[in-house]
């Protein structure tokens, strides 16, 4: 039987409606204020590190965009890659991981930042790895980031939701790390946001 309160709030519904442009953002980001990031992903020698900067064409030229040849790629939307890789790179993948949903209307969205490297470019001459190094600078830019109405992005396991946490994924030759970062989400609630 209804009775009268059973509308109340009925329009409070999160709608996650910005989830698909999340890794967008952090892309667009790191374009804007990373450069270490883009010379261990584009540069194979181990003087990655000490290489001059990319310029725009050049890091756009690095972001995949749906185009038939992956392995020419480094910057990915999405998680793991269909075709075989023939060449010695550097990947990192952006994409929503996980939605854990509080009530109807907050939700912990998490973000999974994926780096996998060939194991022969893996080592720096700055006796640092690739994998560790673009890890280290994700959490540089992206623990207190703003996701614009989504919320900041938190390295933090106090946040819920998926465990924060950085491991080991992949196997030999294309190892890597991934990290978790999460944010409270309630926004999207009659088309705002995510």
């Amino acid at each position: 039987m209804a009775n009268e309160f059973d509308n109340i709030g009925s329009t409070a519904y999160n709608a996650y409606l910005g989830l698909p442009l999340l890794p967008y953002t952090c892309i667009t980001h790191l374009l804007s204020v990373n450069e270490i990031i883009f010379k261990l992903l584009y540069y194979t020698d181990p003087d990655a590190w000490n290489k001059s900067n990319l310029n725009p064409a050049q890091k756009n030229g690095m972001i995949f965009q749906g185009q038939e040849k992956m392995e020419d790629y480094n910057i990915f939307m999405d998680s793991g890659q269909s075709d075989a890789w023939t060449k010695e790179r550097t990947v990192l993948c952006i994409y929503p991981y996980d939605i854990d949903p509080i009530n109807r209307t907050i939700g912990v969205v998490s973000m999974a930042f994926e780096v996998f490297s060939h194991y022969k470019i893996n080592h720096l001459s700055n006796y640092t790895t690739r994998t560790d190094s673009i890890i280290q600078q994700l959490i540089k830019e992206f623990n207190g980031f703003d996701l614009g109405e989504v919320g900041k992005l938190q390295f933090n396991r106090g946040m819920g939701g998926i465990a924060q946490k950085m491991s080991e994924k992949g196997i030999n030759p294309y190892k890597g790390k991934y990290l978790i970062m999460s944010t409270k989400s309630g926004t999207g609630i009659q088309g705002t946001g995510v």
